[in-house]
């Protein structure tokens, strides 16, 4: 689900793309695929979806499409896995939250940036918005 859904809806908005116009595609994907967090069958999906991300930013340049993988650790957003983990185990919620999550907002706002022409990240860049997990752009 991870990738084949990322896969369908990037392949639509190819196939019917305008010959000249440019194409910005903006994933989510999550840290578990270069983190090897998770379930394996999770982190290989995500590591899927780290090297599909390369792919199609090598492979469709010349067709004018950008491709960028955002990475965010752990995000609040309502009946996410944090409100879950809020309910189910307070004890270790408390000690995630203290560590400055990011907020839905912060995601929202990068994409926005990654959306403007003065970015200046690389196409097939995965952008990490750890705050405590890792640190870096993948390149």
């Amino acid at each position: 689900l991870n990738f084949f859904s990322i896969y369908q809806i990037n392949r639509s908005l190819i196939l019917n793309k305008k010959k000249k116009k440019k194409l910005n595609i903006i994933m989510v994907g999550s840290l578990a695929g270069i983190e090897t967090v998770g379930y394996l069958g999770y982190s290989a999906a995500k590591g899927v979806l780290f090297s599909y991300n390369k792919n199609l930013s090598k492979y469709l340049r010349k067709e004018n499409v950008i491709s960028k993988l955002i990475i965010p650790s752990f995000f609040h957003s309502t009946g996410g896995s944090l409100d879950r983990l809020k309910k189910r185990k307070p004890l270790i919620f408390r000690e995630i939250n203290k560590k400055k999550p990011l907020s839905s907002n912060d995601l929202i706002k990068t994409i926005i940036y990654l959306l403007k022409k003065d970015s200046d990240i690389l196409n097939g860049s995965s952008i990490n918005l750890s705050k405590f997990m890792s640190t870096g752009v993948y390149f």
